[in-house]
Order: C-alpha cells, then structure tokens, then sequence
C-alpha cells in the first residue's frame, strides 16, 4: 500500500539426463535389425573370408557422449555415457563363415638354393611332373603355399621314380583336394660302351 516491492526469483533446475540407451546401431550403414535398446550384446554374421564391417550408432539424445572402440574382427563396443555420469556398454561380435577353400594358392619345389614354383602351376590344376637329373636318389623339397590361413596341408613322399601327394584340407574341414607330383628320374643319354674287357 506504500508502494514497497518485493521481488521473489524462482530458479528451475533440471535433473542431468540419465538415459544410456541408444536408439539404433548400423552395421556398414544400415540398420542392425535385431536391435533393442534393452539389448546389449550382438552377433553378426559374415561370409568366410570377409573383413570387420563398419559399427555405427544412432544416439537417443543429444546430451549422451558415445565412443566406439573397434577391435577389428574380434568385435566393437560402443559406450554411451549419459549426462549423469551413467554409462552403459553395447558389444557386437563376429561369427565368421570358415571358408570351403581347400586349393593352394602356389607349389614349389626347392631348387638347390631357393623355392620356386613348380612350373605351370594353377591352383585348380593337380597334376604335376618334374624330371630329376640322371642318378637322383631323392625328390626335391616340397613347399606347399596355403591360400586361406585355415588349411591343413599334410606331404607324402614316396621317393624317385614315384609319386609325392599334397593334401589340403579347407578350413571347414570337409573340402579336400589332392594334388600329385610324380618326379620320375632322367635315363642316361650314354648308349655306348666304354672299357669293355673281355
């Protein structure tokens, strides 16, 4: 009534966000269809062969701080921070096909000095010869070069004058294949006698 003021501030403060979900992840783009933002472990399948693909997100809210950690094929975390501190750690994780490759990719034989490629070879050709010098008593070293680090590659030798067998197993352990070097031994170019006594 006598004109005195009173000024009252009412300050608002509002509660830091604790949300630590994610709205969505991608795998090389698009949409991870068995995402739930209740869900935090993953497994993607990839072709035998196949390189890490690219793990992204979609974020919930603008507040949240998000890293990716890549761990390359052996799969990525993706950590959501809230804006209260709250944390919460989604995983994907790679099943990766084991490939049915049981060809080589090179067969050599060791010359002496070095290993070489047996000549003409192509990984889906599995018949090779390689003639040895006159009076060779062993075969050459082989060295089978594996086109998938999955294979199994087991050597049977079997001498001069026969046939060694190189035999690979692909990674998924059901395809084979055999492949064979005979290494038959040159007959001396000599066809006359010399000394001969009587």
């Amino acid at each position: 009534e006598n004109g005195t003021q009173q000024i009252y501030t009412v300050e608002f403060v509002f509660a830091p966000m604790s949300n630590v979900n994610l709205a969505a992840i991608t795998v090389d783009n698009a949409p991870l269809a068995t995402f739930d933002a209740a869900t935090i472990n993953y497994i993607v399948d990839l072709p035998a062969g196949a390189s890490a693909p690219n793990i992204g997100f979609v974020a919930a809210d603008s507040t949240q701080m998000i890293s990716i950690i890549d761990m390359d094929l052996n799969g990525t975390q993706i950590l959501v921070t809230a804006q209260n501190g709250n944390q919460k750690v989604y995983s994907v994780t790679y099943n990766v096909a084991l490939s049915n490759n049981a060809l080589l990719q090179d067969l050599q034989l060791y010359n002496g000095s070095q290993f070489v490629s047996i000549a003409d070879f192509a990984a889906d050709k599995f018949n090779y010869c390689d003639t040895l010098a006159w009076r060779t008593a062993t075969v050459p070293a082989i060295n089978p070069v594996s086109a998938n680090k999955g294979q199994i590659v087991t050597i049977a030798y079997n001498g001069v004058n026969d046939t060694a067998t190189i035999h690979v197993v692909a990674e998924d352990g059901i395809a084979t294949v055999d492949y064979a070097i005979a290494f038959p031994v040159r007959k001396s170019a000599v066809t006359t006698l010399s000394n001969l006594m009587v």
